[in-house]
């Protein structure tokens, strides 16, 4: 019937508009605090780690200085007397170093006396050093088991020399890298030779070496007579006989200082960096509470 109303259906509920918002839930406080937790070990294990190569890297690296062995010489000079016996030593090529010998009569003489004996010089280089070239009659070696000893002898010609009396010389040449030299860059070593003195009076031996940077090291432990930029010599008594070799130590002190704040340094980046590790360690036992 046209009067009776009629039920009216309801429509069926569209869904909500999708929105961004609802994409992916946002991660709760428990899994915030997990990647925190997994975070922290990671960063201190780094950190401790890098601290160790960095003090590894930087602390100094000086190995001892031993003495270096030292050359002989012999001088036999009878009836004539010597006022200087001047030994030299420079390092002319990265394997080969020359020996300056000059052996000088007092000054105002004009030589040896009438009718003395011809004086002799002989080096010999410590064990196991070798001459560059070494040629019969004058150089001779001696071999013992797998050690070597090289001997060379020369006659003494004494010519006139100027602010000295007559003067002979002698060149040597020796394979070595750094011959009668130890050094570390903290102290440097160098061998004044053993002297075999035959002859009248009482000469002075002058030892001079080659060095990088010799005036910036303190020699006061072995008092050096001169003390250039490059170049440091020693003057030591000669007497009728044997007088034996020594070894002449300076110390660079402000190489040392340098040494000894990286070694302070090093020490304390080293306590931090096992301390960070040691709380890494820890931190990651705690991850499985």
């Amino acid at each position: 019937m046209s009067g009776t109303p009629t039920a009216e259906k309801p429509e069926p509920r569209r869904p909500a508009p999708h929105s961004n918002d609802d994409a992916a839930p946002a991660p709760g406080p428990g899994q915030r605090w997990w990647r925190k937790a997994v975070l922290r070990p990671i960063v201190l294990g780094t950190i401790g780690l890098a601290l160790l190569l960095i003090s590894f890297f930087l602390y100094p690296r000086t190995a001892d200085v031993s003495s270096p062995a030292f050359a002989r010489l012999a001088v036999s000079a009878r009836d004539i007397q010597v006022a200087f016996i001047d030994y030299g030593v420079e390092q002319v090529s990265a394997g080969v170093a020359e020996i300056k010998i000059s052996v000088s009569l007092p000054t105002g003489t004009l030589g040896p006396p009438a009718g003395a004996p011809p004086a002799l010089l002989a080096m010999a280089p410590p064990f196991g050093t070798a001459f560059r070239d070494c040629h019969l009659p004058a150089c001779r070696v001696q071999r013992t088991g797998t050690i070597s000893s090289y001997f060379w002898a020369r006659r003494l010609i004494f010519r006139p020399a100027p602010n000295s009396g007559p003067t002979a010389t002698a060149d040597f040449f020796v394979k070595a890298r750094s011959f009668g030299i130890a050094s570390n860059g903290v102290s440097t070593s160098v061998a004044i030779p053993e002297v075999l003195y035959q002859g009248l009076g009482k000469p002075f031996l002058l030892t001079l070496y080659q060095l990088p940077s010799a005036s910036s090291y303190d020699w006061s432990a072995s008092p050096a007579a001169v003390v250039t930029s490059t170049t440091a010599q020693w003057q030591d008594d000669v007497t009728s006989g044997d007088t034996p070799g020594r070894a002449a130590v300076g110390i660079n002190h402000a190489a040392q200082t340098r040494d000894d704040i990286k070694i302070f340094i090093a020490g304390a980046l080293l306590g931090i960096a096992g301390g960070a590790i040691i709380a890494a360690v820890q931190e990651a036992m705690h991850l499985r509470d």
